[in-house]
């Protein structure tokens, strides 16, 4: 049973056990949970508290609220759907209400090469800041190696988040993401000035932390580095650079970066991008070549040489996935 959180109403139970089944699949669901009990509050405050998920529940639940953006109401809608797949596995009656999808997709921001550098070195000047105060232990280091494994490794937010120690194999350069979107495993092959970071941090790491479970450990104990303060202290660095911005890039236009600066760099170099592509696919833990083709197509503007390699090799634009394909 989830013992961070308490359910009241009667669907409870369920809530509970969908919980149990993802965290036994090795999926954190720590965000999910706390969704619940927004939804679990909602059950009872609203009078749908009949231990059934039925459409009038769930088409209350679904409707966009005044203030509410469109991404916001898309992960409501996808958390009742994944609570009524779970109910109907159990052969539980249960209404699945039409996945939700993002109409307005915003274009993703990707940074220049010129702001890659920059970023970095902003972020090593806070790493060092940050780490002359005994207080913080490995301090801003922490995030300084993750943001290199989000560009230089191309890996999702959360999938650094929750590396194990035995995960992250430092003497053959191999990092095995495990259990991540689509309940998929991989292996991820960091470049020699990532590994060499990753052997430093490993040390810090040890020192302070012996006998820890998770490679990047959160200021709880027992508990890795939670993915609000990776996300904060990103913008911490963004806004030492730029100040504050109503648009910037999030967290994830590292990974996003990554992918239109490889493209980018294997048709400078005149590869074969028929070829290379499908490698990239499987390297970022994408279902289908559309999927990672999807991060260069949806910008308005990129390099005119890359769009131009992709004409000439028949790799025509595709429209993004109904499903959130990041």
């Amino acid at each position: 049973m989830n013992k961070a959180i308490t359910y009241e109403s009667k669907l409870a139970p369920y809530i509970n056990g969908l919980i149990e089944e993802k965290q036994a699949c090795g999926f954190d669901f720590t965000s999910e949970a706390k969704s619940f009990k927004n939804f679990d509050s909602f059950v009872l405050s609203k009078g749908f508290d009949n231990g059934k998920l039925d459409y009038n529940l769930v088409s209350q639940w679904c409707k966009k609220r005044p203030t509410e953006c469109e991404t916001t109401l898309v992960a409501r809608i996808n958390l009742v759907i994944m609570l009524a797949s779970y109910l109907r596995s159990l052969g539980i009656e249960a209404y699945i209400a039409p996945r939700g999808t993002s109409k307005n997709k915003p274009v993703p921001y990707v940074l220049s090469r010129t702001e890659i550098d920059e970023f970095f070195a902003c972020a090593k000047e806070f790493c060092i800041d940050c780490y002359t105060d005994k207080k913080n232990r490995l301090g801003f280091l922490l995030y300084y190696i993750m943001f290199h494994l989000y560009y230089y490794c191309g890996m999702r937010l959360n999938e650094a988040v929750v590396l194990e120690v035995t995960d992250v194999d430092l003497a053959e350069g191999i990092i095995r993401i495990k259990h991540s979107k689509g309940d998929k495993d991989r292996l991820v092959f960091p470049a020699k000035n990532v590994l060499s970071l990753l052997l430093e941090y490993n040390k810090q790491a040890d020192f302070y932390y012996p006998s820890r479970q998770w490679f990047f450990p959160g200021t709880k104990e027992g508990c890795h580095c939670h993915k609000c303060t990776v996300i904060h202290a990103f913008n911490r660095v963004w806004e030492k650079l730029h100040g504050i911005q109503i648009k910037h890039p999030t967290i994830h236009s590292l990974r996003h970066t990554f992918v239109v600066h490889r493209i980018d760099s294997w048709v400078e170099e005149g590869k074969d991008l028929n070829v290379m592509i499908p490698y990239l696919q499987k390297y970022l833990g994408h279902s289908s070549v559309e999927e990672t083709m999807y991060y260069y197509h949806s910008l308005d503007s990129q390099s005119k040489a890359t769009r131009d390699c992709f004409e000439k090799n028949g790799i025509v634009s595709m429209e993004a996935l109904e499903n959130d394909i990041i």
